[in-house]
């Protein structure tokens, strides 16, 4: 049997458990930020109204039986010929725009891990001031470290977007679930952030998939980033440059190394506040080339959205990827895995969000 337990975001009071239908669909896609739908009846067996308590921003965990299928928060209730309740993935509790220099994880250092910073920007809104609440949990098992800023614009970035990339430049899992650890009336949503090494990635292998299985890859890689910044010597502003080129090896070196064995495709050119961070910055660009791919298959494998996984292709290719879309349908999943989409529609929606 199917449940939908319905949680306050702001006292994490669980407000009501509804039966839901067993054929029913819902997806979490990380790249369009996918909004779906799910419709309850307005009346039980007896022909009583059935009054829901479920109200926007509040989180939702659709469950069978005690396994946990989707954590979201709602957006949206509409009454009609059914109750329905639009959710989006629980990443967007984390949709805010934060001011970077408002606590300690605007730089990360060899004092602070990249998982620490996020522990402390997640504090920062909403274990103190005016929106506190206890009933989120961060559980940090391990400690990145790297010199680098996060990106900011006019010093503000966004949390959620911070989230999902840290998920691709540094390999960190952001997991949650939702617990009853201090009243049974009562909720917690448990945040654990950890490094992924390949030796905990899940293996996909799709030669054993029965089912259809898409594979595309990008032929424009990113192969050349050049940095520029400022330097500033005797109150003078002198600015900075420096080019990385990609290798036929896959390795990226610096311009000033020579054009040996380079590799054709887009170019870029970005903006560093902080010179000594600009290595890291320009390493962070090429990363999305490791995923510049998509597959698409049906599975019973449960996949988490986000989880980093080991496929094996069809050719005969091991590659490094990453779940970036899930669709439940009929007690089975559709995958999409990668960040190449293949509708324009995909790419306008994850540019819009931004």
């Amino acid at each position: 049997m199917k449940y939908i337990y319905i949680v306050d975001q702001m006292t994490f009071e669980l407000k009501g458990i509804y039966q839901i239908g067993e054929e029913i669909s819902f997806e979490m896609d990380e790249e369009t930020n996918s909004t779906s739908t799910i419709q309850l009846p307005l009346k039980d067996n007896l022909g009583k109204n059935i009054n829901y308590n479920v109200q926007e921003l509040d989180i939702i965990d659709i469950r069978e039986n005690e396994n946990s299928l989707y954590l979201g928060i709602v957006s949206k209730v509409n009454e009609t010929q059914f109750f329905e309740i639009s959710f989006k993935d629980i990443i967007n509790i984390f949709d805010i725009k934060i001011d970077a220099g408002a606590g300690s994880y605007n730089r990360i250092q060899k004092t602070i891990g990249v998982e620490d910073a996020l522990q402390n920007a997640i504090s920062a809104l909403f274990t103190t001031g005016p929106y506190a609440q206890n009933g989120i949990i961060i559980q940090v098992g391990s400690h990145t470290t790297v010199n680098a800023n996060i990106p900011t614009e006019n010093g503000i970035f966004n949390l959620a977007t911070y989230m999902n990339n840290v998920k691709i430049w540094y390999d960190i899992a952001i997991d949650f679930k939702l617990e009853s650890t201090r009243d049974p009336d009562m909720m917690d949503l448990i945040i654990s952030i950890n490094k992924v090494t390949e030796s905990g990635m899940k293996i996909v292998d799709l030669n054993t998939m029965t089912e259809k299985v898409e594979e595309a890859f990008s032929g424009n890689v990113l192969a050349c980033v050049t940095a520029i910044g400022p330097k500033y010597v005797d109150g003078t502003d002198l600015t900075q440059i420096d080019t990385y080129i990609l290798r036929t090896d896959r390795t990226i070196k610096s311009l000033n190394e020579g054009t040996a064995d380079i590799v054709f495709g887009k170019r870029t050119t970005i903006y560093v506040d902080d010179w000594s961070t600009y290595v890291t910055e320009i390493t962070n660009q090429f990363k999305g080339n490791s995923y510049d791919h998509l597959f698409q298959f049906t599975t019973n494998i449960d996949l988490k959205v986000g989880e980093k996984i080991i496929i094996y292709t069809t050719k005969g290719e091991k590659i490094e990827s990453y779940v970036s879309g899930k669709k439940w349908i009929n007690g089975g999943y559709e995958y999409k895995t990668g960040k190449m989409r293949i509708k324009f529609i995909d790419k306008f929606l994850k540019e819009k969000r931004g």
